[in-house]
């Protein structure tokens, strides 16, 4: 739905060169599409005039770019951290022309490692089936490469100013690696990053002094770790172990949003103690260990165990725990073992504090591109709607009050039912 009330005026609103999107979610397309039309911009590229703003695109979601191919100017592949520079340096170039084109700076844009200009590919079916994509002429690239950084030797600390939000945009966030090591098998991020590369600790506290010290002149709240899997970098110990406390003078936020469950112990728990305490997240992702092993998610349940004692142990009262359903194969006994999971870890908890809980989030299986899952379809709605039933009955109700300890909240990502 297109809220028009909303739609900027292009008679009062200045136009910025570009309009650019960092999409990780196939939900997010239509909003792509919404946005562009509120923007007062034709919706697809072939329409739009010399000055219009280039529509860019990239993230996750970009990998597979067919999808919205008709409506962006060009998609990054690959990490942006780069790349967004050589794109400024192109578009500053073009502009600088004054008989420019937009299909000057398409050719200098598809010129750049990493990046993939739709327009100058020809797509390829058969019968109805996209195969296929070949440039236009000898002088487009017949494969745009993955533009992936080979490292990340450079300690860049980059704070938000998107949002006017004093919560978000006085916040300096750095990350810790980028890739995944476990390689589960639904996971596009764990695919498409490899290898996974990591700063040394040294980088990192300096990155985190950095940014603190900017805090006197910017007002910013604190410095602010994010990567999903901090705690299994090899040098995550060396640096936390002295970044929280005796190097920076301002607060540090370090959030962990979902943690190996095996490379999680009391040591880790007790560093973390030194900064301000946020929420842990250990993703099992799997109800039972026959699951586990079909996804490649190789953590038994006295890992989880001891890691959610490790965390209760430090005074933590609460863990989320994130897991799957409609997974290949997956069947009754799977998705009731995520219940299971979930009342054992509130048991746990409560040999350190009554108030121990525990909350279950279950998200839907979506099979994403360039994973060993990607031609596995969803599950059927009608079983999809027996197992959550199958799991609240299980619990005798969906959502228990805080007393008895455990909270089971089921959100789905996405559902569509099998074409």
């Amino acid at each position: 739905m297109a809220f028009h009330c909303f739609r900027l005026s292009t008679t009062c609103q200045p136009r910025s060169s570009t309009l650019a999107f960092n999409l990780s979610a196939e939900l997010t397309y239509t909003n792509v599409l919404n946005c562009i039309d509120l923007a007062g911009l034709a919706v697809r590229s072939a329409d739009r005039q010399t000055n219009d703003p280039f529509v860019l695109a990239g993230g996750h979601c970009t990998y597979n770019p067919e999808p919205i191919a008709d409506f962006v100017d060009a998609v990054v592949l690959g990490d942006g951290e780069e790349v967004v520079t050589e794109i400024t340096d192109a578009l500053a170039g073009w502009k600088s022309h004054p008989d420019r084109n937009r299909g000057e700076l398409h050719r200098r844009l598809a010129g750049i490692d990493g990046v993939y200009v739709p327009c100058l590919y020809e797509p390829v079916y058969d019968g109805p089936r996209l195969v296929a994509t070949r440039p236009i002429d000898d002088t487009i690239p017949e494969v745009v490469e993955n533009g992936q950084l080979p490292t990340w030797a450079t300690g860049r600390t980059r704070k938000s100013s998107s949002s006017r939000s004093p919560k978000w945009c006085t916040t300096g966030s750095m990350s810790r690696c980028f890739g995944l090591h476990p390689g589960c098998r639904f996971c596009q991020a764990g695919m498409i990053t490899r290898p996974v590369r990591e700063r040394l600790a040294e980088q990192v506290r300096a990155m985190v002094r950095n940014g603190s010290s900017e805090r006197a002149t910017t007002r910013s709240r604190s410095p602010h770790f994010r990567r999903p899997t901090s705690a299994t970098s090899r040098a995550w110990s060396t640096a936390s172990s002295t970044t929280p406390s005796s190097t920076i003078e301002a607060p540090v936020s370090v959030a962990l949003p979902s943690l190996r469950v095996d490379a999680f112990g009391v040591g880790i728990a007790a560093q973390l103690q030194r900064a301000r305490r946020t929420g842990l997240t250990f993703a099992p992702e799997a109800g039972t260990w026959r699951m586990r092993q079909i996804i490649n998610k190789l953590i038994r349940e006295e890992d989880l165990y001891e890691a959610v004692d490790a965390a209760y142990s430090q005074g933590w009262q609460r863990v989320k725990l994130y897991f799957l359903t409609g997974l290949p194969s997956e069947t009754d006994d799977d998705t009731l073992g995520i219940a299971e999971l979930a009342s054992n870890c509130v048991e746990i908890g409560k040999k350190y504090n009554k108030r121990a809980s525990a909350t279950a989030s279950i998200g839907g299986f979506v099979p994403k591109p360039f994973t060993p899952f990607q031609w596995f379809g969803q599950t059927p709605r009608s079983n999809s709607n027996a197992r959550s039933t199958s799991f609240a009955k299980s619990r005798g109700r969906p959502r228990e009050s805080s007393s008895s300890g455990t909270t089971l909240g089921h959100l789905v990502e996405a559902h569509h039912e099998p074409r």
